[in-house]
């Protein structure tokens, strides 16, 4: 995948720690919604900026940031339709949190009962995501999902389950977290020297990634190899934030800014020559 250490890392080990940071608790940044009916590709709450703050609490919360990138979009052949429904799951889910004015107490409750109710929320978005995609698309998205989580995927139990992580096994991947987000934490040091800081990430990522697939068997190894289907790129664009205004138009599917979108009409993308399918087809 084409994500730079710095946004495959950050993503990775807060997926995998569960770090819960400000922006989850503020709603994300600036930036990312395009025209009416889009979400923004790149920035702000969109792409993966989007899933390292405000989206990494895991689960289908982390679906609903996958499918705000276009590229993901395209890759499971949304419709106008399908993206407009999926931003008002969306739209739901970003209502019930505190704003940007809410005292740091309002927000640790807020962080405290979301990890209460993960696992319930995690099935209320996945049920209403299968009621807009078809079985192959949620398949198709569940693959792109974990090739991004990486390692971070293994503490997914639904994962674990089709795995048959053993409870000695999940105990040792409770280690190699409990080490990540010390190394995390450290790394985070590092914030006013951005190579320091990619070059500490990248290696964090690398050494939870040997850690973690070290505890499973050479038979996990290779099914969970096979649970991330074929290679998916993810666009170097998603890098970065404050990029945002790039998203699909309820009205014609055309993107308001970045120059890439679908054509409701005719599933034709209005510039660089990708478009969605559309029931015209």
């Amino acid at each position: 995948m084409k994500l730079t250490h710095f946004v495959a890392s950050l993503f990775v080990v807060a997926t995998m720690a569960l770090i819960v940071s400000d922006a989850s608790a503020q709603g994300g940044g600036g930036g990312g919604r395009g025209g009416q009916g889009g979400q923004g590709a790149t920035g702000g709450r969109g792409g993966a900026a989007g899933m390292m703050g405000g989206r990494t609490r895991g689960g289908a919360n982390q679906l609903l940031s996958l499918l705000a990138v276009e590229e993901v979009q395209l890759e499971l052949q949304l419709s106008p339709d399908n993206v407009a429904k999926i931003q008002e799951i969306e739209t739901g889910d970003r209502a019930e949190r505190p704003d940007r004015n809410a005292t740091e107490e309002e927000r640790a409750a807020y962080v405290e009962k979301m990890q209460a109710q993960q696992a319930e929320q995690t099935k209320k978005i996945r049920g209403e995501l299968e009621k807009i995609l078809q079985p192959e698309q949620m398949t198709r998205l569940d693959q792109i999902a974990i090739q991004v989580q990486g390692v971070a995927a293994l503490s997914n139990p639904e994962v674990q389950a089709k795995l048959g992580i053993t409870e000695a096994q999940k105990t040792k991947l409770e280690t190699v977290n409990a080490d990540v987000r010390t190394k995390m934490q450290e790394a985070m040091q590092n914030r006013g020297d951005r190579a320091a800081m990619q070059e500490a990430f990248a290696n964090v990522r690398k050494e939870m990634e040997e850690a973690a697939m070290k505890v499973l068997t050479s038979e996990q190894q290779k099914a969970f190899s096979d649970m991330k289907g074929t290679a998916f790129e993810m666009p170097e664009q998603t890098r970065g934030a404050g990029r945002g205004n790039r998203g699909t138009d309820a009205q014609g599917g055309q993107q308001t800014r970045g120059g890439r979108g679908a054509d409701a009409q005719g599933g034709q993308q209005t510039r660089g020559g990708r478009g969605n399918r559309q029931a015209a087809e």
